[in-house]
């Protein structure tokens, strides 16, 4: 099989398709306006998400929230309740 394929290489570079062959690689380099458009779509999709995250992050912060019930752990800045034991009760139960 890498027999076939570099005699199948080898006529891309001969005499006859050279020219071809170089034509191709050339045109290889050059952007692709299509790709470029939805390269852009994307980005300007991902700047709109992401400030769209960041204003409902900041008006979820200004909301009240309610208080946890008496005895439980008290939230942590992401509002998640803290797993961590406060040291004076460490070393109570030590």
């Amino acid at each position: 099989m890498i027999r076939e394929l570099d005699q199948w290489l080898a006529t891309l570079f001969d005499e006859e398709h050279l020219d071809h062959t170089c034509e191709v690689l050339s045109g290889a380099t050059e952007p692709d306006p299509a790709g470029q458009r939805r390269e852009a779509a994307i980005r300007a999709a991902i700047v709109e998400l992401t400030a769209s995250s960041l204003h409902t992050e900041a008006s979820s912060t200004t909301t009240p929230s309610r208080s946890p019930p008496s005895g439980s752990p008290k939230p942590n800045r992401n509002g998640v309740p803290s797993k961590r034991r406060s040291a004076s009760r460490f070393q109570a139960d030590s």
